[in-house]
């Protein structure tokens, strides 16, 4: 896997996968692909689940000509979207709008959407979706089309435990898989956490301050620009490029 770009090769593929619902899972995602800016990739974040990306990122402000372009309504009528961006920041975001909620892409519908965007680092959003179900299954599918994939897993006990069944079916899969653990912090047992999981060495990422997150989000803003978020974000967000091949 080439560092530092893609050099024009084939677009690199990762998916992120939560281990349950309000994981984190979509805003690391999103951090992610800021942080690959650095690294001279070109990125594209695509919501193949509900994260609701479009409304927690304030995409209506970012384009508040109403210009962004509905990928999933497009896609689903089998029209081209070849081409097509929705560039803010340096990175192309495909998420769904609030009008494209209640659309059902299925696994060929979402493939064709990946195949068709722009970029050279497809970073792509699986949350929110509930197991057992058919978007879930489509979902399951196309982690095959994956390079490698991400697993966001929260430490309260309380979630834990609906997260070991999607952690084992991983593991029967032999897929690439990198695991990453949100919110860690003091209160977190780490030698539970671990040997629950059976993680040797995963990536944490730190609790942040949750009146941080809700002021970027009254204030439109991303909130790895806010310089203190940047900077606790900085060294797991690195060692998550180095352990994924990207830097």
């Amino acid at each position: 896997m080439k560092r530092g770009g893609n050099g024009g090769l084939l677009p690199l593929k990762i998916g992120f996968f939560g281990g349950f619902p309000g994981s984190g899972t979509s805003f690391l995602a999103s951090v992610l692909a800021n942080r690959v800016l650095s690294l001279n990739f070109n990125p594209c974040v695509l919501e193949f689940g509900n994260s609701r990306l479009y409304d927690s990122l304030g995409m209506d402000k970012h384009f508040a000509e109403g210009d962004f372009f509905p990928f999933q309504k497009y896609i689903l009528k089998g029209r081209s979207v070849q081409g097509l961006t929705n560039l803010y920041e340096g990175i192309n975001w495909c998420l769904r709008t609030p009008a494209e909620r209640g659309l059902a892409p299925g696994f060929r519908e979402k493939l064709r959407l990946l195949q068709s965007m722009q970029g050279d680092l497809m970073i792509c959003d699986f949350s929110g979706v509930e197991m057992g179900t058919s978007e879930w299954e489509d979902n399951w599918r196309l982690l095959w089309e994956m390079d490698r994939i991400v697993v966001v897993l929260d430490p309260l006990p309380s979630r834990m435990l609906p997260s070991a069944e999607l952690v084992a079916r991983l593991r029967g899969g032999f897929l690439p898989v990198e695991y990453v653990i949100n919110r860690w912090n003091r209160g977190v047992d780490s030698r539970t956490v671990l040997s629950f999981f059976q993680l040797a060495d995963p990536v944490l990422f730190p609790f942040l301050d949750p009146t941080v997150i809700y002021s970027a989000e009254y204030g439109c803003r991303f909130v790895w620009d806010i310089p203190d978020v940047r900077c606790q974000l900085a060294g797991p967000s690195d060692l998550l490029c180095e352990r994924l091949g990207l830097a």
